[in-house]
């Protein structure tokens, strides 16, 4: 499975997110799971493989499977991302 593991944002708990979400992919591709890294930059940038990436509903997320937010503080854990 190609999961998206998306980690930054614009809340004070960026650095937080980007260790977070290392960890997480690290899991993941342990487990045997594809990783695409997402990074939303302080500004609200998506950036994914060093290329700003257009997010929009019902787009799908950079041909994924599935998407695993580790988002910490506001527009991450108040469901922001998740619509």
């Amino acid at each position: 499975m190609r999961v998206a593991v998306i980690r930054g944002g614009r809340s004070s708990e960026h650095p937080v997110s980007l260790r977070s979400g290392s960890a997480v992919a690290e899991g993941l591709r342990a487990a045997g799971h594809e990783t695409r890294d997402v990074v939303i930059e302080r500004d609200g940038r998506w950036i994914s493989e060093g290329v700003e990436v257009e997010m929009r509903a019902a787009g799908g997320l950079l041909e994924c499977d599935a998407a695993f937010p580790v988002l910490h503080g506001p527009f991450g854990e108040d469901g922001t991302v998740q619509g």
